[in-house]
Parts: C-alpha cells; structure tokens; sequence
C-alpha cells in the first residue's frame, strides 16, 4: 500500500500502520517481519510469565493529515480507501469527491483509544524466554523478531476540506449518491463540512501499534523499543534515538500466524 500523509504522521509518532484481521487483541504481541510478511506469532503469554504486566488504556487526540487530491482527486481517493481499510472498511464501491468543490483535505483517524503495556517492565520477563526454530538466526540477528506492546484503536475516519470551508454541493441526507461503503459500516455529514465514516463493529482492530525488537546475544535476550547504535555504525547521534519501526511508511498486512510449536514457558 503506498505511503500517505496520515502513514507518516503515525511513523513520526513510532507507530507501524497495520490492518489487523482480528479483533479483541491486546498486548504485549510478538510479530516478525519479513519483508514483505508482518506475521502475528501470538500473545507474549505464550512464551513467559506475564501476570505481573498491568495493561493501561486510555484515549488519544485525533489523529490527522494532509493530502492533496491532484488530477481528477485520485490520491484523495486512493487515500481515503487505504485509511478506511486500516479502520477495518475493506469494500467502498464508489467514492467521488468532486461535490467537495476542493482538491486538498484532512483525514483524521477520531475515537482514538489505546492499550498499553509498560515497555520497560518486558526486559526483565525474557530471562527464561525462548523462541521456536521456526525462527533462524538471520530473521534474529536482522531485527525481524519484535513485541508489540501498544496498540491503537479506532471507530471513526473524518474527512474536511483544508480550508475548512462547506462543501460545494449539499449533500445532507444523500451522499450515498458520492460514496458507498460495505454493510457494517455508515456515513454521515456534519454542517456539510465534515465526512464521517464509522464501523458498526464494537470492538474495532488496531490501526498501528508501537514495538521493540528482541534481540540476541549468546544466550540473554534484550528489548529495544527504541533503535540502538551498533558499534559498526560509526556516526554520532545528537537526537534522542527513534522508535523501532518495522516498515517505515508503508501499511502492512497482518497475518495472524502463531507458531504451532510454542514453548512451554515454564
């Protein structure tokens, strides 16, 4: 899926945009990326003791972008299918903006909820940690392992002009004449200036999540939410060190893929 405003503001934000097939998951999840597989293996209770982890929850701001429509608003229209897809609306048979009368607009993923793990707590849990051999050395050593241990969450996709502006046509009660979606999901117009699209399903699937990698070294196991130096890398770094990404401005497909030969975490 190709890269958009609203995939880079999440990477700026260290989230990897995801479409999730299931829902009702919650971390602390361990995935692999292979390009170009992102592959769920399952809750990290599988693998150790993790009673002692509290889950915290809570709400975030909107969140947005900008895109621009161009030539005929294909990129406006590419972009609002790929984020009502992430949202878990896979089917829109007919989208056409022109009744907007603009060629810029903001898309805003709205009712963002989140749950969340302490990533500092996950360290100390990977003492007795061990992985299938399922995973090689390779997929290993080139960070491909990692724990999801915030996921976000969201009902609703808005769409505005950048303006701000009412659309130029009035669409209250009739735009489904512009754009359709799937059963299971609905439209509405507020003051004729903002588009939202909601899913009726109750309990939505993640968008995005934050991770670490897990990485090896002889026998211990460690937890990198953020991107380490290595000492073959000789530039200096003056910033604080960015969130580990999996895919940086690309949504990926999750496939839900535990391993069938989990360890016994005892």
């Amino acid at each position: 899926m190709p890269s958009d405003a609203l995939v880079n503001l999440l990477n700026r934000s260290g989230y990897q945009a995801i479409i999730l097939p299931r829902t009702g998951l919650a971390p602390p999840d361990i995935y692999t990326y292979v390009k170009p597989t992102l592959r769920r293996r399952g809750p990290l209770a599988d693998y150790v003791d993790t009673s002692d982890l509290i889950v915290n929850s809570g709400r975030l701001s909107n969140i947005e972008g900008q895109q621009t429509g161009g030539k005929k608003y294909k990129a406006a229209v590419d972009l609002l299918k790929s984020a009502l897809e992430v949202l878990g609306i896979g089917s829109v048979p007919k989208v056409d903006l022109k009744f907007t009368g603009a060629d810029s607009f903001v898309f805003s993923f709205a009712n963002v909820t989140y749950l969340s793990v302490d990533p500092t707590k996950i360290d100390k849990l990977l003492k007795t940690f061990k992985i299938p051999r399922a995973i090689g050395p390779d997929a290993i050593e080139a960070g491909a392992l990692h724990i999801a241990f915030e996921y976000v969450y969201s009902t609703t996709l808005q769409i505005r002009r950048s303006d701000n502006r009412e659309f130029e046509t009035d669409v209250s009660g009739k735009v489904a004449e512009f754009i359709d979606v799937e059963v299971g999901a609905k439209i509405d117009v507020a003051h004729n200036s903002v588009i939202s699209f909601s899913t009726t399903d109750l309990r939505p699937a993640a968008f995005a999540y934050r991770a670490g990698r897990l990485m090896r070294s002889g026998s211990r196991w460690t937890f990198e939410p953020e991107v380490v130096m290595r000492s073959s890398e000789t530039s200096i770094r003056e910033v604080a060190p960015p969130n580990f990404i999996a895919a940086e401005a690309h949504v990926l497909r999750v496939v839900d893929e535990p391993f069938s030969n989990a360890p016994d975490k005892n």
